[in-house]
């Protein structure tokens, strides 16, 4: 009896402790989920303007920059965008950029496209709101 009894606070501790895993797993899982969402959804929201040939959405390579958000709404959020792979055909081209919180818009910007150009989302205007897609489109 001595034995079991002993073991059951380790027990305790490594099911909390999984239980913590899973729960860092799905999130990590849901958040991916939602950025490809996001991705596959960018040339919907284009705001009209045809991208030049070989400067389209599949023709950049771009990524989020995340940051981990506090607060008692907090999680990963989105907290940015960075372009790694530019072609010479989009180079100086300006594109807009939406950043949302589930449906609604939090943050629109411009930038203008090249390698390793990197857009932030201002934390002082958002505060805790946890961005969940971020979306770009070329200007005409």
């Amino acid at each position: 009896m001595t034995q079991v009894s002993a073991r059951l606070p380790a027990l305790g501790r490594a099911l909390r402790l999984r239980r913590a895993r899973v729960q860092l797993a799905a999130t990590l899982a849901a958040f991916a989920a939602a950025g490809l969402y996001a991705s596959a959804q960018a040339a919907a929201q284009a705001p009209g303007a045809a991208a030049p040939p070989g400067c389209g959405g599949g023709d950049v390579r771009w990524a989020y920059e995340t940051t981990l958000v506090p607060g008692p709404e907090g999680g990963f959020s989105i907290d940015g965008i960075r372009m790694h792979a530019v072609p010479a055909a989009c180079i100086g081209r300006r594109v807009a950029i939406t950043y949302s919180a589930d449906a609604t818009v939090v943050r629109t910007a411009v930038a203008t496209l090249s390698e390793g150009v990197i857009d932030r989302v201002d934390r002082s205007a958002t505060g805790t709101v946890v961005v969940t897609s971020a979306a770009w489109a070329p200007l005409p």
